[in-house]
C-alpha cells in the first residue's frame, strides 16, 4: 500500500476497536536503526510507539516555539 499524506489519509478504514481520529501509519527504518531503536526500548521500559510518539510530540513543540 502507498504512502498516505494529508486528507488521503482520512479515507483510511478503521475497526471497530479504533477511534476516529487514530490513523495507522508504517515507517521503513534500516536494521541497524530499528535494533537500536528496540534496544532503547527494553533500556527504558518502554514501547517503540511510546518513544516514537514522544518524540514526534517534542519534535511538533519545537517547530511551534
Amino acid at each position: 500500500m502507498p504512502p498516505l499524506f494529508g486528507s488521503d489519509a482520512s479515507r483510511l478504514s478503521t475497526t471497530p476497536d479504533v477511534p476516529d481520529d487514530v490513523v495507522e501509519i508504517g515507517l521503513l527504518l534500516s536494521s541497524r536503526r530499528a535494533e537500536a531503536l528496540l534496544a532503547l526500548s527494553r533500556q527504558r521500559h518502554q514501547t517503540v510507539a511510546h518513544i516514537l510518539r514522544g518524540l514526534i510530540d517534542q519534535a511538533i513543540a519545537n517547530a511551534e516555539a
